[in-house]
């Protein structure tokens, strides 16, 4: 019995997971509101089992099987796993695409000293850009590009 129900509580947590490494809170909203409807069902049918609540029709999602809950339960689980691989998929992406390898890294920790010393540029020069000494956070949409003349 102990086991059935960590297993619920399991699903339960994996769901809330999906919410701290989602990028978007949509999907992840769903799948911890379907989660979360499949342990309160386990809940109240495990609450009926033991004579805590009176008995009604509650199944035990995908123990029980009766009617339109085990296909309801079904698309739920369904639900839940396709936001989890196009979560994981997302953050695996965004991962490989932040990460650098370890050569890659040297290579880039060797090329910015190498222009340093050729331009003699520290980090607040290097913040500037060609639009009049702004730093590239700048809004100023009024003022033309020198680079692109016309616009």
């Amino acid at each position: 019995a102990f086991m059935i129900l960590g297993l619920y509580v399991l699903l339960f947590f994996r769901t809330t997971r999906l919410v701290t490494i989602s990028e978007k809170s949509f999907g992840a909203m769903v799948a911890v509101g379907l989660s979360l409807n499949i342990v309160i069902q386990a809940l109240a049918n495990m609450a009926i089992a033991t004579n805590l609540t009176p008995v009604s029709g509650l199944t035990l999602p995908m123990v029980s099987w009766g009617g339109t809950s085990v296909l309801f339960t079904c698309l739920f689980f369904g639900i839940i796993l396709s936001v989890s691989s196009n979560i994981e998929l997302a953050h695996a992406r965004g991962a490989s695409a932040v990460a650098p390898t370890g050569r890659e890294e040297q290579q880039g920790r060797s090329n910015q000293g190498s222009d340093k010393r050729k331009t003699g540029q520290d980090g607040a020069d290097r913040k500037r850009d060609s639009r009049g000494g702004r730093s590239h956070g700048s809004k100023n949409k009024n003022r033309q590009n020198p680079e692109k003349p016309g616009k």
